[in-house]
Order: C-alpha cells, then structure tokens, then sequence
C-alpha cells in the first residue's frame, strides 16, 4: 500500500510538473502565425523526403538540411502551442481505467500526427483538426487497456452523446445531473439511458479468480477462438469515435435523420418514410435534409481526415 501511495504521489508530482512547464510556453497563435509555422513544416517534409532520395551536390543538400531544422522548429511550435488542448481533452477520458499521465501522453501522440498532416491552406484552426486526432489517440488507448469488450456502434454512439450532454448539464446545473434529466435533455427514455450505462459498466478482470476458493481466473471460462481480437475491438472503438464526432458536428435534425436511417440510435434502420412520421416531415423533406447531412459529412470526411475510417 505504501508504495502504490509513493507511486501515485509520484505521478501526481509530475503532472503539477507538466502543467506548470506547459503553462508559459503554450500561448495561443494567431491564425496567421500557425498558417506561417504549418508552411514551414510541410516545406520541411518535401526538404526531408529529397534529402531521401539522395541525390543533389553539396550545398542543394545543405540548403535542404537547413530548411529541415526550420520545419522541426516550426513543428515544436506547434505542438508546444496545442498542449494545453491535450490536457482539457484528456481530462474528459478520465475515470476510464487509464491514469491522467497516461491519457495525456496518449493524447500528444495524436496532436503529433495531427500537426504532422495538417494543411495550412484549408480554412480551419489546428486546434479544430486536431481535436479529432488526439481524441482518437486517447479512445484507442483506453479501448486497447481500459476496457474489454466491445460495444455495438449504436451504444458507443449514444454513450458518447449521454457523456457529451452529461457534461453540459453538469456545467448548467453544478452538480452531477439525474438520468431523468439527461433523458429529458437526449429525448430518449430512461430505460434507454439504463441500458447504455449498463451496457458501458467496466467488466471484471479477467485476471481475477472466479471465486476467494478458486485458482481458475475468468480467462480460462472466456476462452473463445471466435472473440474479438484486440485489434478489432481498438478499430470498432476508433470508428464509433468517428462516427460520434461527426454527428456531433450536424445540425441536431439533420443528426437525428443519420442516426435513424442508419440505425445508431436504436440499432434498427428506418425509412424515409418513417423518419417523417417520428419527426413530423413528409418523405420528401426527409429526404432533402439527408441529402444536405449527406454532404456535410463528406466535407467534414475530407476536411478532418477520416475518409479511410468511414468509407
């Protein structure tokens, strides 16, 4: 016990430590200064890859190594810009089986690869393209150590919104709110609200034994050939983050039309016709906002990079 307490003293030393250094050097940019520094970081990729290539005469290859360092400065800029975005987003995963450290590490693993691929001619903050990244860095991680099992997409999509909105009301309201009010605030009934939370409940370990006079752990009674491998679970966990975050970013009409249709809010695909009847449209109109949600998500696709996820 002593030294679990040394341990999580430990930790919690070095994250004062980490959001104190992070602190004063993680100041905003303004939109044209992280266009200035995304520039140079891609300058600094095309230097790299003909410095690859090998070919050139001495000072081509010196100029290329010199336009390199700029765009790993740049780079560092970047990221050291974003950091505080690491933090609040991985505070939201808290309570998932990982530490706070750990969730944060996660985290500057996806801001890495969201600087890394950002382009600085589209009309979009790197804290926008981001959030996507790091979120999905974060949800693999506690997919792949935090939990066990895999949920249906349709579950993972409404958890995600049940947290969303837990988290919204929690900062109206002050306090932690009911399930009554989150029913009222998702429109869906209590049971379902139930449901998901009982579905999302952390499992046993399968380390632990079956019983105190037992010496066989849950693994040996869960052994099963045609289970979901890890890396399923962590691609399926991956894609419900997706296809909750783009959602997320519809009109909430044009939302619920997708979740209907497609089955995410209750696992059943509906009909136009019937979406018109739940919603008071006719067909027609139904079909028009799908359309128009349609092509939302396709820009959204290409603009956050999630075309190999959702296609």
């Amino acid at each position: 016990m002593l030294a679990r307490n040394h341990m999580h003293d430990s930790s919690s030393d070095l994250l004062q430590i980490y959001f104190r250094d992070i602190r004063p050097i993680s100041e905003l940019l303004s939109p044209e200064q992280e266009q200035s520094l995304a520039r140079l970081v891609k300058l600094g990729q095309q230097a790299q890859r003909r410095l690859e290539k090998g070919n050139g005469n001495p000072e081509e290859i010196e100029d290329l190594q010199a336009v390199v360092e700029m765009g790993e400065e740049a780079r560092k800029e970047l990221i050291l810009a974003n950091t505080r975005l690491v933090v609040s987003i991985a505070k939201t995963y808290q309570g998932r089986g990982l530490p706070l450290a750990d969730l944060i590490q996660e985290g500057n693993l996806g801001l890495l690869k969201a600087v890394d691929r950002f382009d600085a001619d589209r009309n979009v903050r790197l804290s926008t393209y981001a959030t996507w990244w790091i979120r999905q860095s974060i949800t693999r991680a506690a997919g792949n150590l935090g939990r066990t099992i895999r949920l249906p997409i349709n579950q993972g999509q409404r958890w995600g919104r049940i947290r969303r909105v837990s988290d919204k009301l929690s900062q109206s309201l002050g306090r932690e709110p009911s399930v009554e009010e989150i029913s009222d605030e998702m429109e869906l009934s209590i049971d379902q609200i139930e449901q998901t939370l009982s579905v999302v409940q952390d499992p046993v370990r399968i380390d632990e034994l079956v019983g105190e006079e037992s010496e066989r752990p849950y693994a040996e009674l869960l052994e099963n050939s045609d289970s979901a491998q890890p890396e399923d679970i962590t691609a399926n966990n991956m894609l419900m983050e997706a296809v909750s975050y783009l959602l997320d970013s519809l009109p909430s009409r044009e939302a619920r039309i997708i979740s209907l249709h497609y089955g995410f809010e209750d696992g059943v695909s509906h009909s136009m016709a019937q979406i018109g009847k739940v919603m008071g449209y006719s067909r027609e109109r139904i079909r028009q906002l799908q359309h128009e949600a349609l092509r939302r998500l396709r820009e959204m696709q290409k603009e956050h990079g999630l075309k190999d996820w959702l296609e």
